[in-house]
């Protein structure tokens, strides 16, 4: 599994699921302290996202065929380089900024004190 933009929130709890689920787990980060974070999270591999052919080193390590999965922090984010690295039959996820395109579209900024989120059925309010 690669996650890329594995250094933050989501990527780090990303990490520690898919290595709790006995997955080869390979992260990016941009920075070096980003990168010994994402090791010591549990990350078999670590890559420089801003390196140039990051993901041609990431389809080495899974032995020439790709990741199985591939996590991307930002929808349309590396999509088209994603497609070419992918494993046959992979599968890409994506978590999308959702709430600023519905803070925007609900009332006309992206400022996400403006939105509230939805709440779930049988959510109780705090």
């Amino acid at each position: 599994m690669l996650v890329h933009g594995a250094s933050g929130g989501v990527g780090i709890g990303a990490v520690q699921l898919a290595r709790a689920r006995g997955l080869t787990v390979i992260g990016t980060a941009g920075t070096e302290k980003g990168r010994r974070m994402v090791l010591e999270q549990g990350a078999h591999h670590v890559l420089d996202h801003g390196a140039a052919g990051y993901l041609e080193e990431c389809v080495k390590l899974t032995g020439g065929r790709g990741p199985d999965i591939i996590m991307e922090m930002l929808a349309n984010a590396n999509l088209q380089k994603d497609l070419g690295a992918i494993a046959t039959r992979g599968r890409r996820a994506s978590t999308p900024r959702w709430w600023r395109a519905c803070a925007t579209a609900r009332c006309g900024r992206s400022s996400r004190r403006s939105y509230r989120s939805p709440r779930r059925p049988g959510a109780t309010r705090r």
